[in-house]
């Protein structure tokens, strides 16, 4: 888990599971959504493998710049996704 005033990611990000378990990998900016300014911005796509989750969550703004092929949730006071993204869900 990672906690941050805000995030930002560029170049993509890629998160593959190195032992062959399940990982759960969450990037937190603390705050409820929609009352806060704290944002993360990933921009060059993501990629996860079958085995990890990924959860960003931010009061402000939560944006993804594709491609992006990832098993997750995006949480934020405003959430955008743009260039072919493909985020399946998760129940928490």
């Amino acid at each position: 888990m990672i906690f941050a005033d805000s995030a930002q990611v560029a170049n993509g990000w890629t998160i593959q599971s190195a032992d062959g378990r399940a990982h759960k990998v969450t990037v937190v900016v603390p705050g409820a959504p929609g009352h806060g300014s704290g944002s993360i911005n990933v921009s060059g796509g993501i990629t996860t493998d079958a085995l990890t989750i990924l959860s960003l969550r931010a009061p402000g703004d939560v944006t993804v710049n594709g491609p992006a092929d990832a098993l997750g949730q995006l949480v934020g006071g405003r959430v955008r996704a743009m260039g072919n993204v493909n985020l399946n869900g998760t129940a928490s």
